[in-house]
């Protein structure tokens, strides 16, 4: 028996060493070729110049300067010229980035232009082959501008809305492509056999933003559910990353790209990303703080309580609106007490490493960068459509864990359509087997995000390591009409009258919810104008009872595990702190 028990036991440490191996293998072991086919965004060759652009202020300049940084990152792409353009953008995040990736490459700028002159600019040194018309009507919603912007990139061209051609002919251009009076059906069988099948863009027809992207990268552009959407998404590599966002119901959307295999960014208010993704594959990041589990007091026993911020799938928002916002990131509560935040690392990596760079050097102890699952997509609906869900799913669980190597990320999060589905638990499965030294995942439901009532599932990987699925117990969430759910005043009451002495709460708080003062966290149908983010998480936290213990959400998931198998996990730490030493 005792030599039954130590063969088990040299077992499990082959399969911890392993884990632990994978966990700590660096991205210099990854061949090259292996590493470009680990992203989903495309790749951008650097300029040796950059061209500023500034005062742009009507939508029909804006379309046009998207234009301009679009033909001229596909130039650059080509080998046909050494210049990108930086459409001049006064936020805090958007001139750190610029900052960073300039220094970084040793970019030099070229000079400042306004719109007409780098036209101009553009069009004496054959960027610009001519220019394709449409028309921003007076409500903006017609769709000549999405198919004059599928033709831009086919044709080389500049887009020019009908008030602007006769400065396009000033500059001796010819139409190339008149977009007004044509369909999305048109333009998709017309286009079709010279588009990009790897991305896609969803914008509204008002917002001159990522056209620049399509164009560089020749893609489809679209706007609503209505076909022929579907048809261009089962058409779509399997694994596209869907730029932009669209029309209506969000689960309308991003169902329909689930079941396809593919995944939104919610990236359609995001700039500059042409040139801020320049020569990604070669930058290194900063890999973001991870919680240390040898420092654990795993003795200490409380209600263990744990906050997560949503929507960091955000790429618009983690870009341009998070890391210097005082409701979120820059709030001065933030590394006062233990909190999560969802994080598209996986998606900045790729198209603006600047920020993870920001992201890890500001980044408090006891706060945790969670990945938000490669992408917004329902994992349990993920490829339902295929017939090789499986095949498909796994290697965006590949690439997943790629990323979260680059970025540091431990820890996994996702919003599923069903916590207990048969389809979700495959999917975890998946995760589990394929992300190498993940910590655990975390599970919101799409609603209520509090639907899976803190159960736990448990996975075990390939190397026989247990693998935790976390669901959020409770939603801080406005108006909520749930049990689970509504104001921190609210959240917290429940926790604190919860009679068991130890267990785990883990609270999903809903990033857009608004409250009007600390004295209205305990109302939610007072109106709701003011605070959203950190500050009513700060304000409700100072009711919690002396008996609650707040920690990070990956320290949980580390105290979980080793509240479930407590030798595995100890086995674990010690075989991650040699590694560490050796390393050292």
């Amino acid at each position: 028996m005792n030599c039954n028990c130590e063969k088990t036991s040299n077992k499990m440490k082959i399969k911890v060493f392993k884990f632990c191996l994978l966990l700590f293998s660096g991205l210099c072991f990854l061949p090259q070729a292996f590493a470009n086919d680990m992203n989903w965004w495309p790749q951008q060759k650097a300029p040796e110049t950059i061209a500023k652009l500034y005062g742009v202020r009507s939508p029909a300049d804006a379309m046009l300067a998207q234009s301009l940084s679009g033909l001229a990152a596909q130039a650059v792409n080509e080998d046909r010229f050494k210049e990108m353009v930086w459409i001049e953008d006064n936020r805090p995040d958007y001139m750190q980035w610029y900052a960073g990736l300039q220094d970084k490459l040793h970019l030099k700028e070229s000079g400042k232009y306004q719109l007409w002159d780098l036209a101009k600019r553009y069009a004496e040194k054959g960027i610009i082959k001519g220019y394709v018309l449409y028309d921003y009507s007076a409500d903006g919603m017609n769709s000549s501008v999405n198919i004059a912007t599928v033709a831009a990139g086919q044709f080389q061209a500049m887009l020019i809305e009908a008030s602007q051609q006769s400065k396009a002919k000033e500059l001796n251009l010819e139409l190339l492509f008149d977009a007004r009076g044509k369909d999305y059906f048109w333009c998709f069988e017309n286009f079709k056999q010279k588009l990009n099948r790897n991305l896609l863009l969803t914008q509204s027809p008002t917002l001159p933003s990522m056209r620049d992207m399509a164009i560089a990268h020749k893609t489809m552009v679209l706007w609503d559910i209505n076909e022929p959407f579907e048809t261009v998404l089962k058409w779509l590599e399997p694994g596209t990353a869907v730029m932009g966002w669209n029309k209506g119901d969000e689960k309308g959307h991003v169902g329909p790209v689930s079941v396809w295999g593919h995944f939104q960014t919610a990236s359609d208010h995001a700039q500059n990303i042409p040139l801020l993704s320049a020569a990604n594959r070669n930058i290194t990041i900063k890999q973001v703080k991870a919680c240390d589990p040898a420092k654990i007091d795993y003795s200490s026993k409380a209600k263990f309580v744990s906050f997560l911020m949503s929507d960091g799938d955000n790429v618009q928002w983690q870009m341009g609106r998070f890391a210097f916002n005082e409701s979120f990131w820059a709030n001065p509560e933030h590394g006062k007490f233990p909190m999560g935040w969802s994080s598209c690392l996986a998606q900045l990596a790729q198209v603006c490493p600047e920020a993870i760079d920001y992201l890890s050097a500001t980044q408090p102890d006891n706060s945790t960068l969670v990945e938000f699952s490669g992408g917004y997509f329902y994992p349990d609906l993920f490829a339902v459509n295929r017939s090789n869900r499986l095949e498909v799913l796994t290697k965006h669980a590949r690439k997943l864990s790629f990323q979260m190597n680059r970025s540091g990320a431990r820890t996994l999060c996702f919003i599923v359509r069903d916590v207990n589905s048969p389809a979700a638990k495959e999917a975890y499965q998946v995760f589990a087997n394929e992300i190498d030294g993940l910590v655990g995942m975390i599970a919101l439901q799409y609603h209520p995000y509090s639907g899976g009532m803190g159960k736990v599932f448990w996975l075990t990987n390939r190397q026989g390591i247990e693998i935790p699925v976390l669901t959020a117990k409770y939603a801080i969430w406005k108006k909520a009409r749930y049990a689970s759910g509504g104001s921190p005043e609210k959240i917290i009451k429940i926790v604190n009258a919860d009679p068991n002495s130890h267990n785990y709460n883990l609270i999903a708080v809903h990033a857009w919810s608004m409250f009007k003062d600390a004295a209205d966290y305990n109302d939610q149908d007072k109106p709701s104008d003011l605070q959203a983010g950190l500050s009513p998480v700060a304000a409700g936290i100072k009711n919690l009872d002396s008996n609650a213990k707040i920690i990070s959400p990956e320290e949980m998931l580390w105290r979980i595990r080793m509240d479930y198998n407590s030798r595995q996990t100890q086995n674990v730490i010690s075989t991650m702190k040699n590694m560490e030493s050796k390393k050292e």
